[in-house]
């Protein structure tokens, strides 16, 4: 007999995107504890070219667009949604991109793109620009 499960799942990223908190929906159908597979979902990010190329040149300027290209790693495993893009420096506080000069390509797809141009408030030093966020996965 197979038993089944719908799974929720919410990422969080912190300069890498992973998966936390599988949330699952209970089952009237199980009377005792069953033993069951696990699966553990891949997600890449990096900074990438409109054409998804990885671009390793760390230096981003004022003005310059940014693209981050997030990836899994299963092609059954689509990326259904953004729900947050984020930047922040060590003297800049957390702020959210997607309600800027955002947009995101390939919803709905296995490869999502997202480009933006972070606001001027990061370029006022060389310190390092952290982008992390969440995605749903479908």
């Amino acid at each position: 007999i197979y038993q089944g499960q719908k799974i929720s799942s919410t990422f969080t990223a912190n300069a890498e995107f992973t998966v936390s908190d599988l949330n699952t929906q209970v089952f009237d159908g199980v009377g005792s504890n069953v033993d069951a597979d696990s699966k553990i979902f891949t997600i890449t990010a990096h900074r990438c070219n409109l054409s998804r190329d990885e671009i390793t040149t760390p230096v981003v300027g004022a003005g310059d667009s940014l693209f981050i290209c997030i990836e899994t790693q299963d092609p059954n495993v689509a990326i259904a949604a953004v729900n947050g893009f984020f930047g922040r420096k060590a003297n800049v506080p957390q702020t959210d991109l997607l309600s800027g000069n955002t947009e995101i390509i390939g919803v709905g797809t296995d490869a999502v793109t997202i480009g933006t141009r972070p606001y001027v408030e990061f370029f006022e030093d060389t310190t390092p620009l952290e982008v992390f966020g969440t995605v749903t996965l479908d």
